[in-house]
């Protein structure tokens, strides 16, 4: 999806473009009960552009639905589980058991969101700069 707004903030490493509601949701059937007008997209700064710079961005329109899951509903599971089997033997071991689980994904994820943002399929970037 491409985007067209007006950078906000803007740093050696991202930029944060502001895109009006019009300009960002002309195919999104999902976004007819929003009530923001404008929203803000991050992006790299691959074109070194500056505050008030009108630009074109582009942003990815599927990120892996699978990374998602991981990232929201294993931690979940894995809480969950461990915790209740835990439990039942002593409740300081479960809830450190779980407390280290959690740990260990969060590493995991941390990583793997890396080796996904390097990829240049799911990240964004500015296109262009517009006039």
């Amino acid at each position: 999806m491409t985007h067209i707004g007006n950078v906000i903030k803007a740093s050696d490493k991202q930029v944060i473009i502001e895109v009006k509601k019009d300009e960002m949701c002309n195919t999104c059937a999902d976004c007819k009960g929003c009530l923001k007008r404008t929203y803000e997209v991050i992006t790299a700064n691959n074109k070194n552009v500056k505050v008030g710079d009108r630009v074109k961005a582009y942003t990815p329109d599927n990120m892996p639905v699978l990374y998602i899951f991981l990232v929201a509903m294993i931690p979940i599971i894995l809480l969950i589980v461990i915790y209740s089997v835990f439990y039942k033997i002593n409740l300081l071991l479960g809830i450190v058991l779980s407390v280290v689980s959690l740990i260990i994904w969060l590493s995991f994820a941390i990583y793997f969101g890396n080796k996904l943002k390097k990829n240049s399929k799911y990240s964004s970037y500015i296109l262009e700069i517009l006039k």
